[in-house]
């Protein structure tokens, strides 16, 4: 590995070009292990199939694969190559050796210590000798350069089996010229594209997704990323899977219940309130739907309801009816736009959240707007076609800015539309929504907590209270 590694970073001197660390294949991205056991008990399971492979000696890989890519039908020798990848899902070329065994005579030899005498230093950007070894490396600590984080609070995680990525949501998908030819448009409200860096002029080096929204990413010769329509989404509920044996549940019963009224959809109207960058390392780009202010005005029906309150609304009447292990929410409502994002200085940086802290203020002039206006189809960008359950001349073309299931962020299966419509400052709906909007469930204590700290004579407020407020008036302080 390394004495090809060397000879091309020998010979080819572009801009662009770098190794990503120590030669290694990727398995598995964001890894939270269950506890802290859970953990060691992986490494040393990891550790026994090593010692397995150790005990073989080194293998060859390709046996099969001609230079056209075609399959070998006849056995042959030393066939274990080279690739080039235009990304990690195609192929494009196959490179068989040119330098064959044996390895062992003076002069190949000689070649291969050439250059594996030396290593390309990526922060001096100079090659480095290699001086002789003293004493034989530990092999590396699996933790040793990662930070342990918090896991996302399941409600029951031992009980959650099989991670996965089935959700409730919005999804903020809009067909660009800049992006996939076949995204689909679910919103023109905002154009993400005006807060993502599709120039680099800002961000060095994203992971090979690129950019998730404004279209998604073309694909070559547009771009090098990977090829991928426009994904961007807002999570209220994480689902997982459809497999209730691995802490999920059925994609039937999720439709059932929103299917018959239990939960109520209000016309969806939404600000994003912020671009910002999480506590990942290099972070992910996110765009945060905050509700503000965090505290509503509980007990005023003409008092104007809190921006983004609908998410808040929605989510908390999911979590108070569905109870399922693997169920949780992956913190603030946000949409993800980039991952691993790395500035070219923290100049850059600067300069890029302070552009979009101007697009952001634009977006905050306008106000709060509806997401599905055009009354979108799940699979294109048709108007008419919201749902697949009902006549299309007998949905509201008036408010139509509803939930969406997906099986994962590339796949819509199915549209709720508004089933709780406007207008919200009438004491019965207005109390209806503050019942709800009153509590936030706390991922930390796997419970519910009252934003109101105080009490009054019959106790503290809870929902049914708070409803029941509107419609027999305030009880007495004490």
């Amino acid at each position: 590995l390394r004495f090809i590694h060397n000879q091309l970073f020998r010979h080819f001197k572009f801009a662009s070009r770098f190794c990503p660390g120590p030669f290694h294949s990727t398995i598995l991205r964001k890894a939270q292990f269950r506890s802290s056991d859970h953990e060691t008990e992986y490494f040393e399971m990891c550790d026994r199939a090593v010692n397995r492979w150790r005990e073989k000696g080194p293998q060859p890989l390709n046996v099969d694969l001609r230079a056209d890519l075609s399959i070998r039908s006849e056995a042959t020798e030393n066939t274990s190559g080279l690739c080039l990848f235009l990304d990690r899902k195609n192929i494009t070329h196959f490179f068989p050796p040119n330098f064959l065994p044996p390895y062992d005579c003076p002069q190949k030899h000689g070649v291969i210590m050439h250059y594996l005498k030396e290593k390309w230093d990526d922060d001096a950007l100079a090659w480095e000798v290699i001086p002789p070894p003293l004493s034989a490396c530990p092999p590396p600590c699996p933790r040793a350069d990662r930070a342990i984080t918090k896991l996302p609070e399941k409600l029951n995680p031992e009980a959650s089996k099989v991670d996965g990525l089935a959700f409730l949501g919005l999804s903020l998908s809009r067909k660009s010229a800049a992006g996939h030819p076949g995204s689909v448009t679910h919103q023109t409200s905002f154009d993400l594209n005006e807060v993502q860096d599709r120039d680099y002029e800002y961000i060095d080096a994203t992971n090979d997704d690129g950019w998730l929204a404004g279209g998604g990413e073309p694909g070559p010769p547009r771009s090098y990323k990977l090829a991928a329509t426009d994904s961007a989404h807002v999570e209220m509920m994480r689902i997982g899977t459809y497999d209730p044996e691995w802490g999920g549940i059925t994609a039937e019963d999720v439709v059932r219940v929103l299917r018959s009224g239990r939960i109520l959809i209000p016309q969806i109207e939404v600000l994003p309130t912020a671009v910002v960058a999480n506590w990942n390392e290099p972070p992910e780009l996110e765009i945060r739907f905050d509700m503000e202010p965090s505290m509503p005005n509980l007990f005023d029906c003409t008092a104007p309801l809190p921006v983004n309150w609908s998410l808040r609304f929605i989510h908390n009447q999911l979590f108070r009816h569905f109870k399922f292990a693997s169920r949780f929410c992956p913190g603030a409502f946000h949409s993800t736009i980039l991952r691993k994002a790395e500035f070219r200085s923290p100049e850059h940086e600067k300069q890029y959240f302070e552009e979009c802290g101007e697009v952001v203020k634009g977006w905050r002039e306008k106000g709060p707007q509806p997401l599905n206006a055009g009354n979108w189809h799940v699979e294109e960008s048709k108007r008419g076609e919201a749902t697949d359950y009902r006549d299309a001349d007998s949905f509201s073309t008036e408010h139509n800015s509803g939930l969406w299931l997906f099986q994962d962020r590339n796949n819509i299966t199915d549209f709720f539309p508004p089933n709780f419509l406007p207008p919200y400052d009438t004491p019965h709906k207005y109390g209806m929504i503050m019942a709800f909007l009153n509590e936030t469930w706390d991922v930390g204590d796997l419970e519910w907590k009252n934003i109101l700290d105080e009490k009054f004579d019959s106790g503290t407020v809870t929902p049914e209270r708070l409803f029941f407020f509107f419609f027999a008036g305030a009880p007495r302080r004490a």
